[in-house]
């Protein structure tokens, strides 16, 4: 059971700071999102000049441009900090709901065995098991693939946070997050 956990641990546990994420997908919406953050400074610059505001000329590319750029570089990090303590507050929720799990599947085997009339037989046991096991591999199958879900769209996530941090340059496209 305990290769089976590290194989389902390291399947669906996104790693959004590893280098194949960082240099592959992310790095080029980076790359991207640079390209737009440039464009969308340039239209900034053009707002501010045909409204006349030089504050948010200050605002939007004096401050805003070098901050989207901090928030790319450390996006990956924060999530994965964040992701891993996620993972932690569910991990310590299972070791308390793991122990309340298994006494309450050994009280159903012990009154099934007790309503078996003979204890020394677990017929009724067996039945339970086979009823509840392909109820419990469903579950387990289930868990799986919420958790290969959740890793793809969390990578997803993080690959269009430049597009977002980006946009959020230009007021004219501020209303569309």
């Amino acid at each position: 059971l305990a290769a089976l956990e590290s194989l389902i641990t390291a399947t669906t546990t996104p790693d959004v700071s590893s280098a194949w994420f960082t240099d592959g997908p992310y790095g080029a919406a980076v790359g991207f999102g640079l390209v737009l953050l440039a464009l969308c400074a340039m239209g900034a610059v053009v707002t501010a000049v045909r409204t006349g505001d030089p504050g948010l000329l200050g605002r939007r590319v004096a401050l805003g441009v070098p901050a989207a750029v901090i928030a790319m570089a450390l996006t990956p990090i924060v999530m994965q900090v964040l992701l891993g303590l996620a993972d932690e507050v569910s991990s310590s929720f299972n070791r308390v709901a793991g122990g309340e799990i298994q006494d309450f599947t050994g009280a159903i085997v012990t009154g099934a065995e007790g309503a078996g009339g003979d204890t020394s037989s677990s017929g009724a046991a067996g039945l339970l098991a086979v009823l509840l096991g392909p109820l419990m591999i469903f579950g387990a199958l289930a868990i799986y693939a919420v958790l290969q879900l959740r890793a793809a769209l969390v990578m997803l996530g993080v690959a269009l946070v430049p597009l977002a941090l980006a946009a959020e340059v230009w007021p004219a496209l501020e209303g569309t997050r």
